[in-house]
C-alpha cells in the first residue's frame, strides 16, 4: 500500500518525503492498530503524516470514512477543497 500512496502524492507534487515523515513511516505509521501522536516543529509535515495515514485507512477499502480535524473553519474548507482536487479522482470522496 504504501507504494500506492507514495504514488499518489508523486502525482500530486510531492517528490520526497521529509525526514520526519520518513521516520514515522518506519516506526509503523501504516500499521493496523497503531496510534501515534506527532510532536514536530511547525512545518515539517505533520498534515502530510495525516494525509499519508487516512489514504492508507481509505484506500484498504472504499466503504471506510476518516475524519480529519484542524482547528480553524477556514483551515477546514481550505483542506476539504484541496483534498478533492488531489484525491477524488483516485475513488476517495470527499
Amino acid at each position: 500500500m504504501l507504494e500506492r500512496i507514495l504514488e499518489i502524492l508523486k502525482e500530486n507534487g510531492i517528490e520526497e518525503l521529509r525526514p520526519p515523515q520518513k521516520k514515522v513511516l518506519e516506526r509503523g505509521l501504516l500499521d493496523k492498530g497503531k496510534n501515534f501522536l506527532i510532536s514536530i516543529p511547525t512545518a515539517s509535515g505533520k498534515t502530510l503524516i495525516g494525509e499519508i495515514a487516512l489514504l492508507n485507512h481509505l484506500l484498504e477499502d472504499r466503504d471506510k470514512k476518516g475524519l480529519f480535524i484542524v482547528p480553524l473553519k477556514a483551515l477546514a474548507s481550505e483542506k476539504y477543497e484541496e483534498f478533492k482536487r488531489k484525491y477524488e479522482r483516485y475513488g476517495i470522496k470527499v
